[in-house]
């Protein structure tokens, strides 16, 4: 009997529980594994070397120009976008309007962008804004500009979010063209059970996979399934089980025994051996 598939309000519940760092460090590995970001990251650079905004371009030779926009492009993006949506799911998680997370969120991602900038003109483009007043200037700016850019990518997102599709903020996908993270180990299943892995459970030689649509056995050791899965968030609970971090509702503590119940109803043992991984994951997670 195939488990029933959780509804938006319960997956969008899920979601808001996920570490506020976990999700960014996931979030930002999709978006640096993907080409497109890395052709238009190359794209921008290209423009701004040519263009040279700022007056670089009568300050700067091309070849130090060019590094000079490349080290602004690739440093302060990362910086920006990691604390926006840090600081951003740590405030929606908390109960604040996404709207207003989100734009709290980039202005503290503006912060130590506009010391990276001031720094990299005052030390290396050795421009004369080096006071402290050019630095809190600076900073206003990029505050400015980075919640305004925060704002803009949520303005998009809603107006293409199906209607009925949970925040983007609570399910992780901060922007829309972020995607689950694939795996190799989901072309050993068949189609129809679908990527929504629940748990994996080793049964002699076999492992019995159980997604939001299924169960299917399939012929494969653990560990080697639980190498594939790198980039799926999850947990080894015991030598015989990995459950997905999204499918983790509650804990239960019998007999001194504990163990994990999943969104499908099915209770995983805790061994000895994963307890304390498993216990650092639920407080982290918690907090």
């Amino acid at each position: 009997m195939k488990p029933e598939q959780p509804n938006y309000a319960n997956d969008h519940e899920f979601f808001a529980k996920e570490p506020p760092l976990q999700l960014t460090l996931r979030v930002m590995q999709a978006i640096y594994s993907n080409s497109k970001f890395w052709i238009g990251a190359v794209a921008v650079i290209a423009i701004l070397t040519v263009a040279g905004p700022f007056d670089t371009l009568n300050d700067l030779e091309f070849a130090p120009r060019l590094v000079y926009w490349a080290a602004i492009s690739l440093v302060t993006w990362p910086m920006g976008m990691g604390c926006s949506i840090y600081f951003g799911v740590g405030l929606f998680q908390r109960g604040v309007p996404e709207w207003i997370a989100r734009i709290i969120g980039g202005l503290i991602g503006g912060i130590p962008i506009g010391f990276f900038v001031w720094a990299i003109n005052k030390y290396i483009a050795g421009n004369d804004i080096g006071t402290f007043e050019d630095l809190v200037r600076l900073i206003g700016y990029t505050t400015i500009i980075s919640a305004a850019v925060s704002i803009l990518y949520y303005l998009l997102e809603s107006s293409v979010r199906p209607e009925g599709q949970s925040t983007s903020l609570a399910n992780g996908s901060i922007t829309s063209h972020v995607q689950t993270p694939t795996s190799p180990f989901f072309g050993r299943l068949p189609v129809e059970l679908g990527k929504d892995l629940i748990s994996l459970q080793a049964q002699d030689h076999y492992i019995k996979v159980t997604t939001n649509k299924g169960s299917e056995m399939i012929l494969m050791r653990l560990a080697d399934a639980e190498k594939e899965l790198e980039t799926i968030p999850g947990i080894r609970t015991h030598r015989s089980w990995w459950v997905s971090h999204r499918h983790i509702e509650d804990t239960e503590r019998e007999n001194e025994k504990t163990s994990i119940i999943l969104s499908n109803g099915e209770k995983v043992p805790v061994s000895r051996t994963y307890a304390k991984a498993v216990r650092e994951y639920l407080e982290n997670r918690i907090s």
